[in-house]
């Protein structure tokens, strides 16, 4: 369906309220476009943040050209500002975000990602993913604690190890068995086994957070494609009405015309037998 079909209070449209941080702009873009999948827009958007010299979210034109370049798609500078202007209509600001840069890249319109059909509903879909991801983030930032600090123990234990062999007589002694007296102090297998509960608790609740994520992502999917469903129905409907119409208009037209022709037809042959016009 042409979406200049749909009348414009059926949808909202705004270009002025993009999410600044990037990681906002790829779920914006994964919710409008969940076809393009979260493993490819993730890998897009480190790929993005490496030419990002500036870290502010912004390719300048030449760190575009590059990444380009990279992707086995090289262009010229104008080349690139057809491509921009075309994709996203906006040719002001020479600075590309990654909600443009996605946009371009996957070929995909401008005006659909901005597109909504109710404000309502898009901004609880949105605070659903956002939850979701935030579920996911922390989940992540845990693991990634827990492991740095794993890494930091056995480091301190290396060092410890790599003193105590440079350590020669009674220095020597001391030192390993003052290792072996804290080593005692410590429940070592209650460690692993807690380690161990630890790992997998949290790896069960990354699995959950990224299920809550999903389940987020379809439901916005859905009520977008319900709406979607139901405005196609209504359009098809006006088109059957109008189509209708159109016919109705046409035979009453044919039926006029056939009037027309048989009074036309009398008169010739009142003419042809008696002369003159017949009264009407």
């Amino acid at each position: 369906m042409n979406p200049a079909d749909i009348p414009e209070d059926q949808w909202v449209i705004d270009y002025d309220n993009d999410p600044e941080d990037i990681r906002d702009q790829m779920e914006l873009f994964l919710f409008k476009f969940p076809e393009v999948g979260r493993e490819n827009i993730t890998e897009l958007m480190f790929e993005f943040q490496k030419f990002d010299l500036d870290r502010d979210g912004k390719l300048e034109e030449d760190q575009a050209l590059h990444l380009l370049e990279r992707k086995g798609t090289a262009k010229t500078l104008l080349e690139l500002r057809e491509m921009m202007n075309k994709m996203t209509n906006e040719s002001e600001d020479r600075r590309i975000n990654f909600l443009k840069w996605s946009t371009c890249y996957y070929e995909k319109s401008w005006m659909l990602l901005h597109r909504f059909t109710n404000q309502k509903a898009y901004e609880e879909a949105m605070e659903n993913i956002q939850q979701a991801k935030n579920m996911a983030m922390k989940v992540e930032e845990e693991m990634r604690l827990a492991k740095a600090n794993d890494e930091k123990i056995a480091k301190e234990r290396a060092e410890q190890l790599e003193k105590e062999a440079k350590l020669t007589g009674v220095a020597g002694m001391k030192a390993f068995f003052q290792r072996k007296a804290e080593e005692s102090r410590e429940d070592k297998t209650l460690t692993n086994e807690q380690r161990i509960k630890q790992e997998a608790a949290r790896r069960r609740e990354m699995r959950e957070a990224k299920v809550r994520q999903r389940a987020a992502e379809e439901a916005a999917k859905k009520a977008q494609d319900s709406a979607f469903c139901r405005m196609k129905a209504e359009q098809e409907m006006a088109e059957a009405r109008a189509k209708a119409d159109h016919d109705k208009e046409l035979l009453d037209q044919i039926k006029k015309d056939e009037l027309r022709q048989k009074r036309e037809e009398f008169k010739r042959k009142h003419e042809a037998i008696f002369g003159g016009t017949p009264k009407k």
